[in-house]
């Protein structure tokens, strides 16, 4: 193949279009005839692939659930990553919380691996004219050169280029098709997140608004229970001076064992505050 490439760039080098005499008119109307031929039969691959998808998105989503289900029951076997929320005092509504999935994304090669592109008749498909173009026997001759010998050498060899046009066209197709699949599963995740984000928002604010409470209960307990010691001590003071003066008439000055006291041991939430 790369001898015949480099004998058909010869002959396109020697034998310009515009050095060719009226002998070579017939040669010509063909030449114009493949030219156009293949852009008529793109476009109407193109209006077939339009209402039909050459990459199954479907696939795609089952085999990303697939993913998900065995990440999900690797992590469950493992067991490092549970959490006991109800000890941990977090709320629990979060873990119905459905699971954001991501999409499978994949290389070219792959996008094209899926669409299961079918074979170009003679194998001259757009990988191989790619190969024959960057050919090493042809490498240094102008582009425009390089395909007009292609072009010979596939109908040499019994193909046609609006094949590979065609094959083309299939390709653009799938990769436009993923992008469109990508393109939705972003739409799709961000919907899933502003949703899964407001919720958990409203927990917390939930959760920070059922700890402040409790935190305010605790104050108003503390306060009691130090409204509970001053009302004892002013009992206490009360009792004891009615003690000392029931005693003072049976002992002697300095001698009455009741202390009448209005101090308040200090105590722990005393001393830190």
């Amino acid at each position: 193949m790369a001898g015949l490439l480099r004998k058909l760039a010869g002959l396109v080098v020697e034998f310009p279009d515009e050095q060719k005499g009226s002998g070579s008119a017939a040669a010509k109307d063909s030449a114009d005839q493949t030219e156009t031929d293949p852009l008529a039969a793109i476009e109407a691959i193109r209006a077939d692939l339009e209402s039909s998808t050459s990459l199954d998105t479907r696939k795609l989503d089952a085999e990303a659930d697939k993913l998900a289900e065995h990440a999900s029951e690797s992590l469950a076997a493992d067991g490092t990553v549970k959490t006991d929320k109800a000890a941990a005092g977090l709320p629990t509504a979060a873990s119905a919380l459905p699971q954001i999935r991501l999409p499978i994304v994949l290389s070219i090669s792959q996008v094209y691996e899926k669409a299961e592109l079918p074979a170009v008749p003679g194998g001259f498909d757009l990988v191989k004219v790619a190969q024959m173009l960057e050919d090493p026997e042809i490498t240094g001759l102008p582009l425009d050169v390089r395909a007009r010998s292609v072009k010979m050498a596939v109908k040499a060899a019994g193909g046609e280029m609006k094949e590979v046009l065609a094959d083309a066209a299939r390709r653009d197709q799938a990769l436009e098709v993923y992008l469109n699949y990508l393109s939705g599963k972003v739409d799709e995740i961000h919907s899933q997140v502003e949703s899964q984000n407001a919720t958990l928002e409203q927990e917390i604010q939930d959760f920070i608004t059922a700890r402040r409470a409790i935190i305010e209960s605790n104050k108003a307990k503390l306060e009691a229970a130090r409204q509970a010691l001053h009302s004892y001590s002013d009992s206490k003071q009360a009792e004891e001076e009615r003690l000392y003066q029931l005693v003072a008439p049976f002992v002697a000055p300095g001698e009455n064992p009741v202390v009448v006291s209005s101090a308040l041991p200090q105590s722990g939430a005393d001393r830190k505050e």
